[in-house]
């Protein structure tokens, strides 16, 4: 926010040099991001008169100037187009420098010496993006009643500074002059000057005969009206002031509502009263699909939602945004019709953000702007019309306002203020303080009441009227004091102690820890065949297609990094990412922890599955099931497997499918698998109970067994395990098929190992349990000993 610091003086009494000023300020919470100076370097530049133009006798692009600067008559030579004959201009005398280091001296034209050079606005050190259109390829023609002879800079107020204040998003009060004046009245403890509101009317008629507006879309609207306007330039001072807030001056009309959005920060739109097709105005919303051409001469397509303003049935304005082509104010307007509104600021900022239409008003409309100072600014436009003598005002407004501006009260104790500043400020100071803010206390005995001003919606807690109390007594006041209070034990959260373990774990098994991105293009969970049944949370205003939505699986970034990784020559690869997905459900966004894994190179099916029953055990769960799964397009469909425990789902796991690989590009086979960790939070475990190590010896036996080649390995074990309850290891160590047995069979090799935990095993006890073991599975299985 850039701030003329002579306009700030107009409002508040500053009797200060500019760098206490800025430091005061930033010590108070409003941050100064730099101190900007005018005319630097500009010397030797005074206020002409041309007094007689005549055509160069050897150029035709040229014309020679008698030009009047008070103390001398100057000849000068020029080929400005918007020069003329009783033109008063900035005029460089000889010696003179100008912006960028540039020096005036005696220079020849084709026979004609020239004694100066008349300037621009950008040779005087003014950006192009604020200086005038009509000087933007000329020079700068002045004011007719200038005073001739005089240094420009006090035409241009170059011994004014600007101020460029960083405005946080919480205080949209600040994007104006009076909100930096009242935070310098209680920074300084000044008195503030409040901008003058009288004006003479002369009109007694009513702006509009009706006015309806939807409450949902606007809180308020004031409607007043200027006739006989005359449109022309406004004066230096009004310019200066503008431009050196940043804004392009462009008539009088449109310069007094820009200056007074400025002071107010409550943004004012005009209308060619003459134009509209109806006295009648409605405040509501666009239909779907609804055009409107807008004053940039584009035509916008609406949707429901965007607040427009109407004439009768016909839009005359995007309401905070934009007015339309048709009741432009132009030069040849003469009735003036002003607009100042409350608007709901997220229809405001929904529709600014779709149609990518930011300005000055609509940055101040989406941050909110209080119903309270309306009738004010609208004074205040009427003031300046009178003022300046341009057209004649009325007195009579046409006011619409359906629903009251609550107040916020706080009520708290002086003790709460101070034990959570650290302070022993008397209670005095402290309503001092908020009074110099504009709020409105009342002293309570040990506590205090205080009522929040229109424009202060940001306070709303007791821990906020401390940070202002805090802020304004100076925060460097404060010193440092040992905190008192007890010693708390700090206790891990179940989920950070999960989390913990699980990366303890995975290190332990040589797997990389990865971070990606939580936004994702749409397209990623297509690609990869993914099918988890989850609604994906759209982005509202992503930074690109690519980035447009929440990710509901990690897999896909995964999946990303690995090929990527392969690419680059690794030939082993095991990554892991703990992160959250995002998901829709039913009309809730849920978040969840989930923990992704993926592997390639030097593994197979049955080592990933060792790996991740592994690490689950590590969280405590065990007796883990895995049933086949040929149905998950995304996973092999003999090498994929759900992970139960009891009847909870884990995770399905597994070798990525072949069509898949071939579509990323892998040349190694890809095993991966994805937990959502806050679905089985319930059923881990933290605590650990140790056993004693068992010191006699194990004994191993080997078995292969001939089954079905459909028959899955699991419902082996399952039989094994029950079998005998000397069993404290089983493991699949082969899988055979070949032309030593039928097609439709496959071998199982499978190592057991038995172990007592009170007395050493015979071979005789171990035989009849490998009996027991046979007997039950060809009972249940119809399985026998390969041959």
């Amino acid at each position: 926010m850039l701030i003329s610091v002579n306009l700030l003086k107009n409002y508040i009494n500053l009797d200060k040099d500019i760098r206490d000023i800025a430091d005061g300020l930033t010590d108070s919470g409003s941050h100064v991001d730099s101190i900007n100076s005018f005319g630097q370097g500009i010397k030797g530049v005074v206020v002409g008169k041309i007094l007689n133009i005549e055509k160069h006798p050897n150029a035709d692009k040229l014309v020679v100037c008698q030009v009047d600067v008070d103390s001398e008559k100057l000849t000068i030579v020029t080929a400005a187009k918007n020069v003329f004959e009783g033109a008063v201009l900035p005029v460089a005398k000889v010696g003179a420098s100008l912006s960028g280091g540039f020096n005036i001296s005696p220079t020849d034209f084709r026979g004609i010496t020239s004694y100066g050079m008349f300037c621009s606005y950008e040779e005087l050190g003014f950006n192009k993006n604020v200086i005038p259109k009509e000087f933007l390829d000329g020079v700068l023609i002045l004011d007719k009643n200038t005073k001739v002879g005089i240094d420009i800079g006090e035409v241009l107020d170059f011994s004014d500074k600007v101020i460029d204040f960083e405005i946080t998003p919480n205080r949209p009060d600040c994007l104006s002059v009076l909100g930096m004046a009242r935070e310098a009245q209680a920074t300084f403890n000044s008195k503030m000057i409040y901008p003058a509101l009288d004006f003479e009317s002369k009109l007694s008629n009513e702006p509009l005969e009706s006015l309806e507006i939807d409450p949902e879309l606007c809180n308020k609207a004031v409607f007043s009206l200027a006739k006989n306007v005359k449109i022309e330039r406004s004066p230096q001072w009004l310019q200066n002031y503008l431009m050196k807030s940043g804004i392009r001056p462009i008539n009088n009309i449109v310069d007094i509502t820009n200056f007074v959005m400025l002071e107010y920060s409550s943004p004012i739109h005009a209308y060619d009263y003459d134009k509209l097709k109806s006295k009648s105005i409605k405040i509501d919303s666009a239909k779907e699909n609804e055009k409107f051409i807008t004053l940039d001469k584009n035509e916008r397509t609406l949707k429901e939602g965007d607040i427009v303003i109407r004439s009768g049935d016909e839009i005359i304005s995007l309401a905070g945004i934009m007015g339309g082509l048709d009741s432009e104010v132009t030069e040849n307007s003469k009735n003036i019709l002003f607009e100042v509104c409350s608007f709901n600021k997220s229809n405001i900022l929904s529709t600014a953000r779709r149609l990518n239409l930011r300005s000055e008003a609509s940055t101040r409309f989406e941050k909110g702007v209080p119903m309270g100072n309306l009738e004010n600014v609208s004074d205040r436009i009427l003031h300046l019309i009178d003022k300046l003598s341009i057209g004649e005002v009325s007195s009579k407004k046409t006011i619409k306002q359906d629903k009251k501006e609550e107040e916020i009260k706080i009520v708290t104790s002086y003790k709460f203020i101070n034990d959570l500043l650290g302070t022993d400020i008397p209670k005095e100071k402290i309503l001092s303080i908020l009074e110099s803010l504009n709020f409105r206390t009342k002293d309570l005995g040990d506590t205090f009441e205080s009522i929040n001003p229109v424009f202060r919606e940001d306070v709303s807690l007791k821990c906020d009227l401390a940070e202002e109390v805090g802020r304004i007594y100076s925060f460097s006041k404060i010193k440092l004091k040992k905190l008192v209070g007890p010693v708390i034990k700090s206790e891990e959260s179940k989920e950070r102690s999960i989390e913990r373990i699980l990366k303890q774990n995975l290190f332990a098994n040589r797997y990389l820890e990865g971070l990606s991105y939580s936004f994702i293009s749409p397209k990623k969970r297509e690609f990869a065949n993914i099918e988890n049944g989850l609604e994906e949370v759209k982005i509202i205003n992503p930074l690109g297609e690519e980035y447009s939505v929440m990710r509901t699986t990690i897999l896909t970034n995964l999946l990303d990094i690995a090929i990527n990784n392969e690419k680059n020559g690794a030939e082993k690869f095991k990554l892991y990412e703990l992160g959250n997905i995002f998901f829709k459900k039913e009309n809730d966004y849920i978040q969840a922890r989930a923990l992704s894994l993926i592997s390639y190179g030097d593994t197979d099916f049955y080592k990933f599955k060792a790996e991740i029953l592994e690490v689950l055990a590590s969280i405590g769960l065990s007796d883990l099931e895995a049933i086949s799964n040929e149905e998950n397009k995304l996973f092999h469909k003999t090498r994929c497997a759900d992970l139960y425990c009891g009847d909870k789902f884990i995770s399905t796991f597994g070798e990525l499918n072949p069509k898949l690989k071939e579509k990323y590009g892998f040349r190694s086979r890809v095993y991966l698998t994805e937990i959502n960790l806050t679905s089985i939070m319930d059923l881990t475990k933290t605590d650990r109970k140790y056993k004693v190590i068992n010191r006699l010896p194990i004994m191993k036996r080997d078995i292969s067994l001939v089954v079905s080649d459909t028959l899955e390995s699991v419902n082996i074990e399952k039989i094994i395990l029950d079998s005998s309850k000397e069993i404290v290891g089983l493991s699949l160590i082969d899988e055979y098929r070949g032309s030593q047995i039928d097609d439709d069979k496959k071998s199982l090799s499978y190592s057991i190992v038995f172990q007592n935990a009170l007395k050493t095993l015979t071979e005789e006890e171990i035989n009849k349990e490998m009996e027991k073991i046979l007997k039950s599975l060809e009972e249940k299985l119809n399985i026998s000993l390969r041959k």
